[in-house]
């Protein structure tokens, strides 16, 4: 991040040298942000982005989300023509995340079809819901899905 500062800084002097009636502003984005961003559709919520937790340190390019955000994330993805392929579950306790080796999966029979997208949301749903009442809130879990307009 303070690579990318130190360029915006420079930009500015030179830049400035030619024009002083501009004002500049600028808006630093932490790295952690920025990656969810790569890894999230342009529109996501930044609430919920708020919620995730990436799994980056533990050698995992996927984002976790504890029970109630896991089911917002779900909710979104489907009203924005997204089919839940599946999902992990990852421990997540006093900051430290290990994986739990539970996970759920979708079989589509009619590839990008608005039914799909229906029944694997209510497939999410019910598996992340299950796993929360019996295990509780020290989970979070991840989301493989796939956009139907392709």
């Amino acid at each position: 991040m303070q690579k990318s500062a130190e360029k915006a800084l420079s930009f500015l002097k030179k830049d400035h040298l030619l024009d002083s009636e501009y004002v500049y502003m600028l808006d630093v984005v932490e790295e952690e942000e920025m990656m969810m961003r790569n890894r999230l559709p342009q529109h996501f919520p930044k609430g919920l982005m708020e919620d995730a937790y990436l799994l980056d340190y533990i050698g995992s390019a996927e984002i976790a989300w504890k029970y109630e955000a896991a089911i917002a994330v779900v909710k979104f993805y489907a009203a924005n023509e997204y089919v839940i392929l599946g999902g992990d579950v990852y421990e997540i306790r006093n900051e430290h995340i290990r994986p739990t080796l539970d996970n759920w999966y979708f079989s589509s029979k009619n590839p990008f079809s608005q039914e799909d997208l229906s029944l694997s949301r209510d497939k999410a749903i019910l598996y992340i819901e299950n796993y929360y009442l019996k295990n509780g809130d020290d989970y979070g879990y991840t989301l493989v899905v796939r956009s139907l307009k392709q």
